[in-house]
């Protein structure tokens, strides 16, 4: 396991893309979270990077 700290686990993360490319990084990484973990991080990336755009859609039935 690795143990650092944030800075170069991101610096790890972003070789490890550039090697094999963002689609299969983010298949490893959300094959390996729970349901409910998956939905934490994406409720929290949607509320900072788009303003809840897609809680929205999701709430008025736009979005399966």
């Amino acid at each position: 396991m690795i143990n650092v700290d944030k800075s170069t686990a991101f610096d790890i993360l972003h070789a490890m893309i550039e090697q094999v490319g963002t689609d299969v990084i983010l298949e490893e990484l959300t094959q390996q979270m729970g349901t409910s973990e998956l939905c934490d991080v994406i409720s929290g990336l949607d509320d900072y990077l788009f303003d809840s755009h897609y809680t929205e859609l999701v709430d008025d039935g736009k979005f399966e």
